[in-house]
């Protein structure tokens, strides 16, 4: 693991893009990934970049494309087990930045694996560079 200064305009996360015939994320596709966590053949990926995830749309108060995101895609997206729009929103009120970031490369890009709403934060108040860890 290193600690390497990436411009923000980089970074990437993987979300879930598709359950069964459901499709939690309304967003244009970059590329849909072979990547599953969750060893489903009904689970599908899609990497973007962070000025399109559902979060930062969150935070410029455009709500629904993140609340939609998280309530279709459910424990998927991590929602009702680590993420709610209450700790979300505690978040983006108390934010303190810790360069703590975890980071992976894969499918060409850098690609975020723990910290997307953290990331998208820092994205919301024009931060450029930040510091990530790369696992």
């Amino acid at each position: 693991m290193v600690l390497i200064d990436i411009d923000i305009d980089d970074l990437h996360a993987i979300l879930v893009y598709k359950i069964n015939d459901i499709f939690p994320i309304d967003i244009k596709l970059n590329k849909i990934v072979e990547y599953n966590i969750y060893n489903d053949v009904n689970i599908h990926h899609i990497i973007c970049n962070l000025r399109d995830v559902p979060h930062l749309k969150y935070i410029q108060n455009k709500k629904m494309p993140y609340v939609n995101y998280m309530v279709t895609a459910g424990h998927f997206a991590g929602y009702g087990i680590e993420h709610s729009f209450e700790n979300f929103d505690n978040l983006i009120k108390n934010f303190n930045y810790s360069n703590d970031i975890k980071c992976k490369r894969m499918f060409g890009k850098i690609v975020i694996v723990d910290g997307v709403h953290r990331a998208a934060i820092l994205k919301s108040k024009n931060v450029k560079k930040i510091t990530c860890l790369i696992v």
